[in-house]
């Protein structure tokens, strides 16, 4: 029986049994009606992975990544299909644990069978770098694009590189620069090093400074500023290149591309 519970955990099991359980939450009229409702909630798969969430991102308590995963572990081994893929992501990105790329598959591959948007575009993701899975573009391609298909950014990312560079046979860099312009509008951090990069060599599109100016300084602010070294020092030389008139219209697109991410 639990009997400590700060405020913050009765906050969120309160929170969590009105979205859940709004019925029963309403009949709790004594200390032991909610020692009850408290195990009744730790016993429901979605309660626990709600409470993994609340962990995983720190809403209203402390950011604790082992407490979420003991939590998501548990809403997982219960049912709870969603919360497959957070523990993929800690196998992906080692968080708290070693970077496992076939526990990361297995656990992405139970939640994108049952139709999780992002599972299948990091499924995809894995398949195209032969991590933890046999390499296969073309069955990558297909879940980039399903997941394209409801507008996953790392999706249309990801379709972007394969045509850019040929992977599966077709060569289109039109497509590839159409692709990655997409993903910026869904929420693409990384594309916007990428288009820097299309408008300074004319991948797909006619070269232009001031729009790879544009792109790459709005990536290098939403990046660590020396994340991309080579990239500071070519948007250093672009600015000499640049007329002051030219400056102003970069610098203006800069605002409209940040607004794809505020």
């Amino acid at each position: 029986m639990h009997t400590r519970r700060n405020l913050t955990c009765i906050f969120m099991l309160i929170l969590c049994f009105l979205l859940i359980f709004p019925h029963i939450i309403l009949a709790v009229e004594s200390d032991q009606d909610l020692d009850e409702l408290y195990d009744l909630f730790m016993d429901d798969p979605r309660s626990n992975f709600i409470l993994g969430l609340g962990f995983y991102e720190g809403v209203e308590v402390e950011q604790d990544y082992q407490k979420a995963f003991t939590y998501f572990s548990k809403a997982a081994e219960s049912g709870e299909i969603e919360a497959n893929s957070y523990l993929g992501d800690y196998f992906f990105f080692g968080l708290i644990c070693d970077v496992d790329y076939g526990k990361a598959y297995k656990y992405y591959k139970i939640s994108a069978d049952a139709g999780d948007v992002y599972a299948i575009a990091q499924i995809g993701y894995l398949l195209m770098e032969g991590l933890g899975v046999e390499k296969n573009i073309e069955e990558a391609k297909k879940n980039f694009e399903i997941a394209a298909n409801e507008n996953d950014s790392a999706a249309y990312y990801n379709l972007g590189i394969i045509y850019e560079y040929g992977l599966t046979g077709d060569l289109d860099l039109i497509k590839a620069f159409s692709y990655y312009k997409t993903s910026i509008i869904y929420g693409s951090t990384i594309a916007t090093i990428k288009l820097g990069d299309c408008y300074y060599n004319g991948v797909g599109t006619n070269k232009d400074l001031v729009m790879s100016y544009a792109f790459y300084g709005v990536g290098l602010l939403l990046y660590e500023y020396d994340t991309f070294p080579e990239i500071q020092t070519r948007i250093e030389e672009i600015r000499t290149s640049l007329t002051e008139t030219q400056f102003q219209n970069a610098v203006s697109e800069m605002v409209i591309i940040q607004g794809y991410f505020d």
